[in-house]
């Protein structure tokens, strides 16, 4: 089978190479080509990396390649260029089997199109919610689009005949669907929980010295607010007199500079540490391993994949209740999107509690094995199987 991917992920080229700030290293393509025999992925196309090229994943591969559209995220290549993208699409279509088209994306929205019209099988997959990620992208145009975006894909979701998403209700609610073939799960890939992990964590919550700096972690994406970061650095500064010795630990590509700058204007410059992207899976889980609680302060989410990865690496965690924050996290350690006090007096309460830390590092050790491979794989399997023979 010819798979076509599409989505509004940008890539860079890089001599006959092609790499990703972002999910899509060349191991994530593998549970599309275990069903296909090779796939175009269509995307966009960013012309200078903004982080060393040890920071980013080669996405490239045998039986992948890559056909990159000009930007469509915007009103002018909504109004002006749509009509010749789709065109350029159905071209692409017609030379494949199937579509995947992960949504939100304007580029998803031409695949389906595309896919409706020449008859392809299509796939939605539902990983965000476009209402609230306009609504806090910050952009006055962005704030006008994000109850049309959404209108955009519930009609979508509506119509599939496969459809999945990364929640387990959140998103299935805000998007419902009438497919016939449905799949509910994360798309993280986890390995084998492994008891040592957290034995040496709970070890070294016992023995975490009254003055050593607690170490704060936080993943995601700085290129806008969408993950939160202000709200962690507002919530940090007001309450750093109150806690014991803390270090902020910060992964993710952006420009780290302007943070830089938020973070010493709070008084924090001396303690945020920006460490850009982490691009190997290992490394992540390394680093996880190596901070004492993990913060997802998002204003939108879909599932984060962080958090689960920092709970298999028994972190203690708290967050937002953004999105499907709550399937993960229980109420108590959670406060309302963008709320910095609440974060604030949740986080000093938090990091001054031995107890909790404990106990929150075996509950989010134990659940993260409902989405390690060995779980989740079968449930994908049933869904490949249904969409392969088109039912």
């Amino acid at each position: 089978m010819r798979l076509l991917f599409a989505h509004d992920n940008r890539f860079i080229r890089l001599g006959d190479d092609v790499w990703s700030a972002g999910q899509f290293g060349a191991e994530g393509w593998q549970r599309y080509l275990d069903h296909a025999s090779r796939m175009t992925v269509v995307a966009r196309e960013q012309l200078m990396p903004d982080q060393p090229l040890d920071q980013l994943a080669r996405s490239s591969r045998d039986r992948v390649a890559f056909h990159f559209f000009r930007d469509l995220s915007n009103l002018r290549g909504l109004l002006l260029r749509r009509s010749a993208a789709l065109d350029e699409m159905r071209t692409l279509v017609r030379a494949h089997d199937a579509v995947v088209a992960r949504m939100p994306s304007e580029i998803g929205h031409l695949a389906v199109a595309a896919a409706r019209i020449e008859r392809k099988r299509c796939w939605v997959e539902i990983v965000g919610c476009p209402s609230e990620s306009l609504r806090h992208h910050g952009g006055l145009r962005a704030r006008f689009y994000a109850p049309l975006a959404a209108a955009r894909l519930r009609a979508v979701s509506r119509r599939a005949e496969h459809a999945s998403y990364v929640t387990a209700d959140f998103l299935q609610r805000r998007y419902p669907t009438g497919a016939t073939n449905v799949l509910s799960v994360s798309d993280v890939l986890l390995p084998a929980s492994d008891i040592r992990v957290l034995q040496d964590r709970l070890v070294r919550i016992a023995a975490q010295p009254a003055d050593a700096p607690l170490k704060i972690g936080m993943i995601g994406a700085l290129q806008n607010k969408n993950k939160g970061l202000q709200v962690l650095l507002h919530a940090l500064a007001r309450v750093r007199d109150r806690m014991p010795p803390v270090r902020l630990r910060v992964v993710g590509q952006g420009d780290l500079d302007a943070w830089r700058n938020v973070a010493q204007s709070l008084g924090l410059g001396d303690l945020t540490v920006f460490e850009g992207n982490i691009a190997q899976p290992a490394d992540v889980f390394g680093w996880l391993r190596s901070i004492d609680l993990y913060v997802q302060p998002s204003l939108t989410e879909g599932l984060p994949r962080a958090l689960i990865e920092a709970m298999c690496q028994a972190c203690p965690a708290i967050g937002s209740s953004a999105g499907g924050i709550p399937e993960l996290l229980p109420g108590p350690d959670l406060v309302a999107p963008g709320n910095a006090n609440a974060l604030g007096e949740l986080l000093a309460r938090r990091v001054a509690d031995p107890s909790w830390m404990a106990r929150s590092a075996q509950r989010n050790w134990e659940k993260a094995q409902s989405f390690e491979t060995s779980v989740l794989e079968p449930v994908r399997q049933a869904f490949w199987q249904r969409f392969l023979a088109g039912a």
